[in-house]
């Protein structure tokens, strides 16, 4: 019923727990219906801050994508913007435990992303069944969009910067 993704900026994000914040908020017993869409956008954004990379300077973008997933909710205009399937959604998953090496990688990849204004879903795995069920062996390891890019190595900042590039031109 809750959207799982918001448009920001023009690009379909995934977002980590967008759905049970909507519920939260929702079926809070603080009564909603005296609440404006803005203040209740950000107590769904304060609840899903936490569990997402936000770009500095996006808070304002993610509270009106908030905004206009619960107009969404009652109007089909807006609605239909969540049904758009040409939108890409990038997820990024880190795999490693905590060394330097795999630390590393997770800061160059939120360096990156910060650098480039790019909204998207990061996935830390550190429980090796979970990194082994992914098809991954040697950490550090990155995955962009279901596709092992490395595994086994620190790649480069630029070679970081070409793969999620390309993930993200059609």
């Amino acid at each position: 019923m809750f959207p799982d993704y918001l448009v920001i900026r023009g690009k379909k994000i995934g977002i980590v727990g967008l759905n049970a914040a909507f519920s939260t908020v929702l079926s809070n017993s603080e009564p909603v219906e005296n609440m404006s869409v803005k203040e209740l956008a950000r107590k769904i954004f304060n609840l899903i801050e936490t569990k997402n990379y936000i770009p500095s300077g996006y808070k304002d973008d993610y509270i009106l994508a908030i905004s206009d997933a619960l107009n969404g909710l009652v109007n089909k205009d807006a609605r239909e913007k969540y049904v758009d399937n040409r939108q890409k959604i990038l997820e990024i998953k880190i795999f490693g435990k905590d060394c330097m090496t795999c630390s590393n990688l997770e800061q160059t990849v939120r360096d990156v992303l910060e650098q480039f204004k790019i909204a998207c879903d990061i996935n830390v795995i550190t429980d090796y069944d979970e990194i082994w069920r992914h098809g991954v062996f040697s950490v550090p390891a990155i995955m962009i969009n279901g596709r092992l890019m490395s595994s086994g190595r620190l790649p480069s900042r630029a070679m970081i910067e070409k793969w999620i590039s390309e993930h993200l031109t059609p």
